[in-house]
C-alpha cells in the first residue's frame, strides 16, 4: 500500500475512510464506485478484512474506520520522510527551466513553513541579488511552536539578504511577532494593494517568485 498514482483498492479504501471514517462496507462500495471504478460488496470486504489483519481498519458493529495507533505512527513516518527528503533537495531537483514553474502541495503549517523556508534558502544561494521582497497577510510563523519557529529563522537566515516586507495587516499580534526576525529585515505595515490577498505569502528574489498558496479554510483560521 504505497498511495501512489496508480492506487489499488485498499489504498482507495484507507483515503476514503480517512475523508469519512465510519463507513459501511456498503457505503464503501458506493463511494468507491462512484469516485474511482465499479468494485463488488464482495472485493470491498475482502480488501477490508485484509487491512484488520494488517491492523489498519478497525470494525466496529457495521462500521469500518481506521485504526488510531496506525494513524499516529504513519504520521510521525510521514514528518521523518518529509524531513529526510527535504535534506537532498538541490538547484536542478527544485528549480523550474526559464519562463517555467514547478508547483508541490504540502500539509501542515509546520511543513509549509520548513519546504518554503528551503526553496528561499536555496533561490538565494543561486542568485545574485542580495534582497529579498516579500508579502504576508499575517505573521503566522509562531504558530507552528517555538522551537519549530527558531530552526526556521536559522534556516531563513544565514545569509546577508536584505529583506523589505509588507504585512498585510497591523493587528497587535502582527507587530508582536514582527520583533522576532533578524534586524535588517524592514516592515512596511501601511495599507497596499496586496492587502487584497488573503491566502498567497510572495517571495521576490531576483529572477525567482516564490509563491505560498494556502487552502480558504487556512486563510480564514489564521
Amino acid at each position: 500500500m504505497i498511495l501512489g498514482q496508480n492506487k489499488n483498492l485498499d489504498d482507495i479504501i484507507v483515503l476514503e475512510l480517512f475523508k469519512k471514517p465510519n463507513q459501511t462496507a456498503q457505503e464503501l462500495t458506493h463511494v468507491v464506485t462512484k469516485n474511482e471504478r465499479r468494485y463488488s460488496l464482495q472485493a470491498i470486504y475482502k480488501e477490508l478484512r485484509k487491512l484488520i489483519t494488517d491492523e489498519v481498519v478497525v470494525k466496529n458493529g457495521p462500521r469500518f474506520h481506521l485504526r488510531l495507533d496506525w494513524v499516529t505512527a504513519l504520521s510521525r513516518f510521514s514528518e521523518s520522510l518529509f524531513k529526510k527528503s527535504m535534506e537532498p533537495l538541490g538547484k536542478a531537483h527544485v528549480f523550474p527551466p526559464p519562463g517555467g514553474k514547478k508547483e508541490w502541495s504540502v500539509m501542515g503549517f509546520a511543513n509549509v513553513m520548513e519546504f518554503v523556508a528551503e526553496i528561499i534558502s536555496l533561490a538565494e544561494k543561486y542568485s545574485k541579488e542580495k534582497v529579498r521582497y516579500s508579502y504576508k497577510p499575517h505573521q503566522w510563523h509562531y504558530l507552528i511552536g517555538q522551537k519549530k519557529f527558531l530552526n526556521l529563522k536559522k534556516k531563513l537566515y544565514v545569509s546577508d539578504i536584505k529583506t523589505y516586507m509588507i504585512i498585510g495587516a497591523k493587528t497587535p499580534l502582527d507587530v508582536w511577532a514582527s520583533r522576532f526576525w533578524k534586524s535588517d529585515t524592514e516592515y512596511d505595515f501601511s495599507k497596499s494593494p496586496l492587502w487584497k490577498i488573503r491566502d498567497k505569502h510572495i517571495n521576490v528574489i531576483g529572477d525567482f517568485i516564490i509563491t505560498t498558496k494556502l487552502s480558504r479554510k487556512a486563510a480564514r483560521n489564521i
